[in-house]
């Protein structure tokens, strides 16, 4: 409480006008040079169409409190159309945002949404603000300037866990523009590195999507160093590889996502071309994780299987209700799948798709597995998911099991998965529930 309250202090009293005009500095010059070409699958033909519509947010009220209108990703999509519309659309709408007024501790000023405007504006700055009029390019320069300001204070006053890799490159690239010291910017980004991603190389999301994203994001504040002749860490060029070489064990046979936590195929053909970044880059074999999504592939077939172990970690708050689901495919046709989410970008999803009867696991009494609750991410969760592997001559076995409701209904969940190699067309899943003193089979595929 205290520490909200000194982070609301420190964003009203440094982002006043007063200390904005002593403090800001003009942006350099060579700043519409900034040329970032990997900005995330660049927003494509999908909003391009929201762009050109006249007058999009004026007819559209409602889209002045989402997330599409709040993170300016907009602006990227409104450069790549270019053209003297599109240029006084993005000027209008700049202003029209600011003239907002939004107040500091209101959901516009999160650390998400101010880090994602901050880098949206530094990106299409080129566009428009070099060709504008001294007075409105003092505008704009007040306007990144006090982001600046904010996401520092985020920066120093919160916790790794909290901080989005968006924050730390916004961080990294003003801190590199305003020349800057940028030693403790690169350590926040190192120490997000550990908190961010497990020990196989899985975001802990365990979306795809999210995944992708954030090797996206990886890959900028590469180039955002190499721009800048500084030296890439280690842990970059390291991770970059290890989550790709994960993502690409993401794919069904028929090269759609598998659909865990929210993922979806919008972005499939973008996906796909990072991936391509990285050439020579085998699958992981996961199938012998201890946690997230174990993945079993061979030339005919392949097997998704949900042994994530929900928890209340921020980074985890979308995570959906779906221990032991599965999905599987063979020879380019997916059999068994989740549903994913629906074909939405911006705003929350429904909150339905993250229940247990929206995936493809075994559900009692109609109850989920996890009870889900947007503000604290889990109010009630499996305690204990037991997952292992067993290799044979001839079989690969998966069992896991979950006490998801072990309180409720006395019962243990177990899903056993058999890989018979002699037939490499065949898979056969059992899924089982269990007490004490009853066992039942409840289906055979």
């Amino acid at each position: 409480m205290i520490k909200s309250f000194i982070i609301f202090f420190k964003k009203y009293f440094l982002s006043q006008k007063w200390y904005i005009k002593i403090s800001i500095k003009n942006l350099p010059v060579e700043i519409h040079n900034f040329n970032h070409l990997n900005i995330f699958f660049n927003h494509n033909n999908l909003i391009k169409n929201r762009i050109i519509t006249k007058n999009y947010f004026k007819k559209n009220q409602n889209s002045k409190k989402n997330i599409y209108y709040n993170s300016f990703d907009w602006l990227i999509s409104a450069k790549i159309i270019g053209g003297p519309e599109s240029l006084y659309f993005s000027k209008k709408q700049i202003k029209l945002w600011h003239d907002e007024n939004f107040p500091i501790k209101s959901p516009f000023w999160n650390n998400e949404l101010c880090a994602k405007r901050l880098i949206n504006l530094v990106y299409a700055y080129d566009f428009y603000a070099i060709s504008t009029n001294e007075s409105d390019k003092k505008i704009f320069q007040y306007i990144v300037y006090k982001h600046y300001i904010i996401n520092k204070i985020y920066i120093k006053n919160l916790p790794t866990d909290k901080l989005s890799i968006e924050n730390s490159k916004a961080s990294l690239l003003l801190g590199l523009l305003y020349e800057k010291n940028i030693i403790d910017s690169i350590e926040v980004i190192k120490r997000q590195l550990l908190e961010h991603i497990d020990i196989n190389g899985f975001h802990k999301s365990y979306n795809p999507i999210v995944q992708a994203e954030y090797i996206n994001n990886l890959i900028e504040i590469k180039n955002i160093l190499l721009f800048f002749k500084i030296k890439v860490f280690e842990e970059i060029n390291f991770q970059i590889a290890n989550m790709t070489s994960v993502l690409n064990s993401l794919f069904h046979k028929d090269t759609t996502l598998a659909l865990f936590n929210g993922s979806h195929n919008i972005f499939n053909k973008d996906i796909l071309s990072l991936i391509k970044q990285k050439k020579d880059l085998k699958e992981k074999k996961l199938f012998f994780i201890k946690n997230g999504l174990a993945v079993y592939s061979d030339r005919e077939k392949k097997v998704f299987f949900d042994v994530v172990k929900p928890t209340n970690n921020y980074i985890n708050n979308k995570l959906h209700s779906g221990t032991l689901s599965f999905e599987f495919s063979a020879k380019k046709e997916k059999i068994i799948t989740n549903c994913g989410s629906i074909n939405k970008i911006y705003d929350d999803k429904p909150n339905y798709l993250r229940f247990s009867a929206a995936h493809s696991t075994l559900i009692l009494n109609n109850t989920n597995i996890s009870e889900l609750d947007y503000k604290r991410s889990y109010t009630r969760i499996p305690k204990n998911i037991n997952y292992q592997h067993k290799e044979e001559e001839d079989q690969l076995t998966l069992i896991c099991t979950h006490d998801g409701y072990k309180e409720n209904y006395k019962k243990i969940v177990k899903n056993i998965t058999f890989q018979t190699f002699f037939y490499n067309f065949f898979v056969v899943f059992y899924r089982n529930i269990f007490s004490a003193k009853s066992y039942y089979l409840m289906s055979f595929f």
